[in-house]
């Protein structure tokens, strides 16, 4: 078995590489306006706000199954809450289901 991460075989110089990619990808989201970029910082800010949540969703996930070995499926659980949330606020009621009684 070996001690060697694949992470520590690979350029010093990868991770601030792709960092630059990500950063131009972003200003480009909000500067351009063509058939790749919206030109919209509104978009540009809410693809930084999804990827903010799932890197740290990310991270608690591998603290719990990477460092501790733990199965959690409440992880997962509030995860498809916070995904059915938006959708059962925003679709209109339906009028039959209210008069049946849910």
């Amino acid at each position: 078995m070996s001690n060697i991460r694949q992470a520590d075989a690979s350029s010093p110089w990868r991770a601030p590489i792709l960092f630059l990619v990500l950063a131009l990808l972003f200003l480009a989201e909000g500067s351009f306006r063509n058939a790749l970029f919206s030109g919209s910082w509104n978009t540009a800010l809410a693809i930084l706000n999804m990827g903010l949540i799932s890197a740290v969703m990310a991270l608690g996930v591998n603290m719990q199954w990477g460092y501790a070995g733990l199965f959690n499926a409440g992880v997962v659980g509030f995860l498809a809450l916070g995904g059915l949330a938006p959708v059962l606020v925003s679709t209109a009621p339906v009028a039959g289901a209210w008069a049946a009684g849910g």
